[in-house]
């Protein structure tokens, strides 16, 4: 291949002992961006295997994409990345999707439920648990028919709860919190599809909140382990910075979502994206596009 596009680290590759032509171009467009999770070189604890080839990984790359000023930043930081090269702010090219013309986007979004088993006109709620290390699902203790009720009543309209979970998570271990009420939707392959197609998340640290949050539709955190888990890993800015309602407990989540003032949450992700410097307007794809068929024709 003249080109490689990938947005998550080669790892497997140079295990086995791959090597880059020097004539490819390796573009890497990531798979967090305005994300709060430490990362990378940021994480005290990161496996050291895993840390070599991320680095052979990022000695690789020829060009990283950003969405917005905070990523940029991240990625110069050698210490954080282990990169020296272009980096270039293009925005996310997997964000496009949220600026799609509406007759597009509602086919999507029929495609998705029609996957889900939903009509064309059912709306849902989607939960995205972020990944622990052995499986751990211990901090999955979110009162779902109680918080669809509420949310159904906040919004006026008869929300399904839909779950994402890591692909990694086995499935015996997802089928214990399926019921009639909840859709499993793991299986699904694109994840932004799943967005677009949901009408509020609920997550605790997932990257996913800062795509989503492009639609201006509500996201709720609900972090039962948020002490713990900034212990373990780290954030790079406090979680209460955001525009998103926290809950550590049910109770929490229950306030939240009866206080939920729309009109004060959409103002403050306005203000959110203005402070990271966001770029994401719809138009990355056409942008890295524009870099790989100038590449391919040489110039």
């Amino acid at each position: 291949a003249k080109v490689w596009v990938d947005n998550i680290r080669k790892i497997y590759f140079w295990e086995n002992g791959f090597k880059k032509n020097k004539k490819q171009l390796y573009i890497q467009t990531w798979h967090g961006s305005l994300g709060i999770k430490k990362m990378e070189g940021d994480i005290e604890n990161e496996n050291p295997i895993w840390r070599k080839f991320a680095q052979i990984d990022s000695e690789n790359i020829d060009i990283i994409t950003a969405n917005s000023q905070f990523l940029y930043d991240l990625f110069s930081r050698e210490s954080c990345f282990w990169y020296k090269g272009k980096i270039l702010k293009t925005g996310n090219p997997r964000n496009d999707i949220f600026f799609k013309s509406k007759k597009e986007q509602q086919d999507i979004k029929n495609s998705v439920n029609s996957f889900l088993g939903l009509r064309t006109d059912e709306k849902f709620i989607l939960y995205v648990p972020t990944f622990r290390n052995e499986n751990d699902t211990g901090n999955i203790d979110i009162d779902f028919n109680h918080v669809k009720i509420l949310l159904s009543e906040k919004f006026n309209i008869n929300f399904k709860f839909v779950i994402r979970f890591h692909p990694r998570i086995p499935t015996d271990v997802r089928e214990k919190f399926m019921s009639e009420e909840i859709i499993d939707a793991t299986s699904y392959p694109d994840v932004q599809e799943l967005l677009l197609a949901s009408d509020i998340v609920i997550s605790d640290y997932s990257s996913c909140m800062f795509d989503f949050m492009l639609t201006r539709r509500p996201v709720f955190i609900y972090a039962s382990d948020i002490e713990k888990y900034n212990t373990d890993r780290g954030f790079y800015y406090p979680l209460e910075t955001t525009p998103f309602p926290i809950a550590t407990n049910n109770e929490e989540m229950i306030e939240n979502i009866k206080n939920f003032d729309y009109d004060k949450y959409k103002n403050e992700v306005e203000q959110f994206l203005i402070d990271k410097g966001c770029v994401d307007d719809g138009h990355a794809s056409e942008r890295v596009v524009e870099i790989i068929k100038n590449y391919i024709e040489g110039k």
